[in-house]
């Protein structure tokens, strides 16, 4: 009963006629970022995928270090045990780091 959000980076090339028709009638609201401006404005890069990237490296080089490859067969089961660091809180933080919410203008 949430409307469904699809936060994206508002580039000429994502911004098509093709999208807004199947978003329209998925019911789904789409919310472009300025072009140009996702080192200050999107929250998922801002703060979340960083925290989650050094995890994955981390993590990455200690199962290396195990003796463990890292290959497409492993990739996802290994991503699995890092993703938890992806928090509601995190993303919060997220977007009060950006200004989006609450509006620090």
């Amino acid at each position: 009963n949430k409307p469904i959000v699809l936060n994206y980076d508002g580039h000429d090339s994502h911004e098509t006629v093709g999208m807004q028709r199947v978003a329209f009638d998925m019911g789904v609201i789409l919310f472009a970022f300025p072009s140009k401006t996702t080192h200050k404005t999107q929250p998922l890069d801002v703060c979340v995928f960083s925290s989650v990237q050094d995890a994955w490296s981390l993590h990455c080089d200690r199962r290396v270090a195990e003796g463990i490859t890292m290959d497409r067969y492993n990739v996802i089961h290994e991503y699995l045990r890092v993703r938890h660091g992806m928090t509601p809180e995190l993303v919060r933080t997220a977007f009060r780091k950006t200004g989006i919410y609450p509006l620090n203008p």
